[in-house]
């Protein structure tokens, strides 16, 4: 949605801050995801976990294609943020089935993949959504979603769960006590919020600021920030290689 905040902003006659509300809202669902979704891979077949996932998430993409108005679309995007950590959910897959010596390059593919897909999936909607409209753009990702669910459902190994049988409850309670005993990860924790919060930000105004003056261009210039941003994740490969030699 968000190289296409300017056709949103056009359609629904809406001032800027509301549209941010779009982002904002997205953004806040895939936080609740990762918080409160991705646990739930230690207790279920992770496979059937990210089949229903993205079968969910292809229906609410369906519903962001055809929301009527502005506040309808902020609700559909909370789901649509929550259910879109399922590409989180393939790294502990990739680490499971990869031999130790090579787990963090497994691993660093893998993320590379997600961080490419990310960005570049805003060049691929800025493009999209100029040409066809921003609506299409989502119901394009709906049919994308489902072709997903598909080849997971057929290609993923099914793995027993890390931790059958432990509560729900104990899961969430495991992650506090995990920060509160690893000063590293509340180290690693505080960095990467500074930088999601950073970078969502950047992303959430480019469109608008693009497509107002001195700029005066089209979504797809404002996704085409995607490429640059896409290089840099090709790190994730290298960095997973160091983590082994460690």
């Amino acid at each position: 949605l968000q190289p296409a905040l300017e056709l949103i902003q056009t359609e629904f006659n809406a001032p800027p801050e509301k549209i941010g509300l779009i982002p904002t809202f997205t953004q806040i669902g895939y936080a609740a995801g990762m918080l409160l979704l991705a646990p739930l891979g230690d207790i279920l077949q992770r496979k059937n976990m990210i089949f229903t996932k993205l079968l969910l998430l292809s229906f609410f993409l369906l519903l962001a294609g055809v929301s009527p108005n502005l506040y309808i679309l902020c609700v559909v995007g909370i789901a649509i943020g929550l259910l879109s950590s399922v590409g989180q959910d393939f790294v502990p897959i990739a680490a499971q089935l990869s031999p130790e010596a090579k787990k963090g390059h497994t691993v660093g593919i893998v993320t590379t993949g997600i961080l490419t897909g990310i960005l570049l999936s805003r060049t691929f909607g800025g493009v999209i959504s100029d040409s066809f409209g921003w609506r299409t753009m989502q119901l394009t990702a709906a049919v994308l979603m489902l072709i997903i669910a598909v080849i997971s459902r057929s290609l993923l190994p099914s793995l027993p769960p890390l931790n059958e049988g432990t509560k729900y409850s104990e899961l969430l309670k495991s992650l506090w006590n995990l920060i509160k005993q690893h000063r590293s990860l509340k180290l690693a924790i505080t960095t990467q919020a500074f930088l999601a919060s950073t970078l969502g930000a950047f992303w959430s105004t480019l469109a608008m600021v693009i497509a107002s003056p001195p700029f005066n261009e089209t979504a797809t210039i404002a996704g085409a920030f995607g490429i640059a941003g896409a290089a840099g994740a090709i790190g994730a490969t290298v960095f997973g290689k160091f983590a082994d030699a460690k």
